[in-house]
């Protein structure tokens, strides 16, 4: 099992600083990944900020619950 582990991590290594040291990529970005990046940022900022408006009351009330004087959780020899 450990010569497995050994073994997997060599071969991590060995891509990682293939492509760390490549010559001539003669790679490019198109248009239209430029506007791929756009479309995914601003999924991301709709998709936490729903997250968000959905969980607001679950996250107000996990941040004052500590803090609140009426909590019988804190005192239970009321």
């Amino acid at each position: 099992m450990k010569l497995c582990q050994y073994t997997l991590k060599l071969l991590l290594l060995v891509l990682f600083l293939n492509f760390l040291f490549t010559y001539n990529a003669n790679a490019y970005i198109d248009p239209g990944t430029g506007s791929y990046m756009f479309q995914m940022f601003i999924a991301t900022a709709l998709g936490a900020s729903f997250a968000v408006k959905t969980y607001w009351g679950k996250i107000i009330g996990f941040i004052t619950k500590p803090f609140s004087k009426n909590s019988k959780d804190l005192n239970p020899n009321d």
